[in-house]
C-alpha cells in the first residue's frame, strides 16, 4: 500500500505510461480490506487518472478498422477493465456505507451511485466502439445497483441512458452512428419509465433480474419468471420522440438510419424470429461487393477473387442468419452494416447478407452476425440523370414472407435522384426499364437498400 500512495504522489506527463502501473495498483487496492472512508479516498485519487487515460484512447476508436490492431486492442481493453475495477470500489464503498450506518453528507451519498452508473457508461461506450461484447460483470453491476437505489432519490440519468442504449441495440451500428445515437439519447433518456412492479401489458417492456448477470431482456422475447428483485423498463417515449424527428426530417440524413434503427427498437422491442441452431460448417465471404458484382456478371473468376475471399466457421444459423468467426484467409475489414456475400462453397450461388454485429476479442479472433438480405442476387446496373455511365447495382428478388418485393442494392443516391433506368442482361439480351423507387429499406455507410416499381414499357 505505501507503493500505491507513493505512486499516487507522482505525476506522469504522459497517460498512457500510468497505464500498466494504475491496473496494478488500482487492482492493489480493490483486494485490499479497506474501510468505506479508506477506500473512498483512494478511488478519489485514481479516478481522474483512468478519466485523463479514456480521454486520450477513447477517440483513436472513431475510424478504427475492426479487428482493432494489437496495441489499441491492448489499450482499449485495459481501460474498459480499469472502468470495472473504479465500478467495484464504488459499489463496495456503498454497501460498507449501507451496512454500517456510515454517514457522509447528503450531496456525496447521491453522488456515489451516480458515479459508478458514470463508470459503467464509459466502459459499456468503450465496449461498444471496440466491439468486444460487454465485459462478464457489467450487466451484474449495472443490475445490483439498479435494485439497490431504484428507490432512492439520487440522480438516474446514466442508469436511464444505459439502459435506452442497451434496448436500441447499438452493437449494430457504426462507431460514428453509435456516438450519434448517445448524443442523441441523453436528450431524452430521463422519459425512460422503470419499475420493480411487473406491467400488465408487457410487450414493450424489458426486464432483468437484480441478482443476475445478464443484460435485460425484451418480455417478447422470454417471459419474465414470478420472482422478486425483478425491475422492467420500456423506452416508448423515446420512440416517438425519434419517430417525430424522422417524419418532420429535424434529423440530418447521415444520421436518420441509426435513429430509425433505433426507433423501431425502442417502440417494438423485436422478438427472435427463428430459433438458432449451433453449426459447424464452413462458409466463404466475399466482402466487397465491387467483386462481388463482377463475379456475378462473370466479368471475375474465382482465381481472381481469390484474394479477398476469406473462409469461415459458422457458430450457430437460422432461416434468417447467421454467426460466424474466421478461420482462413485475409481478415477483412467489416464494420457493422457491411454488405457482404456468403456461400457454402463454390458450386452454391452468393447470398447477400448484412452485417448486424462485429466481435474481436484480440487481433487474431473475429466473429460476425450476419442477417440474410437474399438468397442470391444479379448484377445488373442503373441509369440515373445525374451520373454520365450507369452503375452497378445487385438486385435482390422478393421475399413473400417478409412482403418484400423486387429490391436493388445500390450506393448512396442513387435512391434520392428519383426515377431510374434499370439495365439488366439475361440470355444475352438487354432489357432496359424505367423503375420509380419505393422508400428506403435499408441505408449504411456507403450503399442503400430500396424496393422499386417497373415501369410499363421496357425494351
Amino acid at each position: 500500500m505505501n507503493e500505491v500512495l507513493d505512486w499516487l504522489g507522482t505525476r506522469n506527463d504522459d497517460p498512457l505510461d500510468d497505464l500498466i502501473p494504475l491496473r496494478r495498483h488500482l487492482y492493489t487496492v480493490i483486494s485490499a480490506d479497506l474501510q468505506a472512508r479508506a477506500l473512498l479516498r483512494l478511488l478519489d485519487l485514481f479516478e481522474p487518472r483512468i478519466a485523463r487515460l479514456h480521454a486520450l484512447v477513447f477517440p483513436m476508436l472513431l475510424d478504427a478498422q475492426r479487428p482493432l490492431p494489437r496495441n489499441l486492442h491492448v489499450l482499449a481493453q485495459s481501460l474498459a477493465d480499469l472502468h470495472g475495477l473504479l465500478t467495484d470500489g464504488l459499489i463496495e464503498v456503498g454497501l460498507q456505507m449501507a451496512d454500517t450506518g456510515l454517514q457522509r453528507p447528503r450531496k456525496d451519498q447521491d453522488v456515489l451511485p451516480e458515479r459508478a452508473f458514470q463508470s459503467l457508461h464509459r466502459q459499456y461506450e468503450l465496449a461498444l466502439r471496440y466491439g468486444s461484447g460487454t465485459p462478464a460483470s457489467f450487466w451484474g453491476q449495472l443490475n445490483q445497483l439498479v435494485v439497490r437505489h431504484l428507490a432512492d432519490d439520487t440522480p438516474k440519468a446514466t442508469l436511464k441512458l444505459l439502459l435506452a442504449m442497451h434496448a436500441a441495440q447499438p452493437e449494430t451500428l457504426t462507431a460514428k452512428e453509435q456516438a450519434f445515437l448517445w448524443r442523441h439519447t441523453a436528450l431524452f433518456a430521463a422519459q425512460v419509465e422503470i419499475t420493480t412492479h411487473a406491467p400488465q401489458e408487457t410487450s414493450a417492456w424489458l426486464w432483468a433480474d437484480g441478482e443476475d448477470g445478464r443484460a435485460p431482456t425484451p418480455s417478447i422475447r422470454r417471459a419474465p419468471p414470478s420472482a422478486d428483485g425483478l425491475f422492467f423498463y420500456h423506452c416508448r417515449v423515446l420512440g416517438t420522440h425519434a419517430q417525430n424527428s424522422l417524419n418532420d426530417f429535424s434529423i440530418p440524413q447521415e444520421w436518420r438510419s441509426a435513429l430509425h434503427h433505433a426507433a423501431r427498437r425502442w417502440l417494438n422491442p423485436p422478438a427472435r424470429r427463428h430459433p438458432r441452431q449451433r453449426g459447424s460448417y464452413r462458409i466463404e465471404i466475399c466482402p466487397r461487393l465491387s467483386t462481388l458484382w463482377g463475379l456475378l456478371n462473370n466479368d471475375l473468376d474465382a482465381h481472381a477473387a481469390s484474394h479477398v475471399i476469406s473462409e469461415w466457421q459458422v457458430l450457430n444459423d437460422s432461416p434468417a442468419g447467421y454467426a460466424a468467426m474466421h478461420i482462413a484467409g485475409g481478415i477483412p475489414t467489416l464494420q457493422a452494416g457491411s454488405v457482404i456475400g456468403i456461400r457454402r462453397h463454390d458450386k452454391m450461388p452468393w447470398s447477400l447478407c448484412t452485417v448486424r454485429w462485429t466481435r474481436s476479442d484480440n487481433a487474431e479472433h473475429f466473429e460476425i452476425g450476419l442477417e440474410v438480405l437474399a438468397s442470391h442476387a444479379q448484377a445488373v446496373r442503373v441509369a440515373v440523370s445525374s451520373r454520365a455511365a450507369p452503375l452497378p447495382a445487385l438486385l435482390l428478388p422478393p421475399i413473400s414472407g417478409i412482403n418484400r418485393g423486387e429490391a436493388l442494392l445500390a450506393e448512396q443516391g442513387i435512391h434520392a435522384a428519383g426515377t431510374l433506368t434499370l439495365l439488366q442482361e439475361e440470355s444475352g439480351r438487354l432489357q432496359i426499364v424505367e423503375c420509380k423507387p419505393l422508400p428506403i429499406i435499408t441505408q449504411t455507410d456507403g450503399i442503400e437498400l430500396f424496393e422499386f416499381e417497373r415501369g410499363p414499357h421496357a425494351g
